[in-house]
């Protein structure tokens, strides 16, 4: 049953007749884009049904480097007006 959209998935793309791509590829394919999009890798392992240690091992290297993106983060929030920061 976890499996069935990948099946349906897999049968509406051979209907629509694009190239002939393994399920895994398109999952690689999506965590790679989402990780380049940002996603938390929390949530992404959740997505993907994965723990988040297989989830950094097979993606990690993707990842910003951890310092330089939390200063950016931290930097970026600091700079925010206090009002805004409330609404957060």
């Amino acid at each position: 049953m976890r499996f069935r959209w990948i099946c349906e998935a897999g049968l509406a793309l051979e209907s629509a007749g694009p190239p002939k791509l393994k399920s895994y590829a398109m999952r690689h394919t999506f965590a790679s884009f989402a990780i380049a999009a940002g996603v938390n890798l929390s949530y992404l392992s959740r997505l993907l049904g994965s723990s988040v240690e297989q989830v950094d091992a097979t993606y990690g290297h993707m990842l910003p480097e951890s310092e330089d993106y939390l200063r950016g983060l931290l930097d970026d929030f600091d700079a925010t007006p206090l009002d805004a920061a409330a609404d957060l």
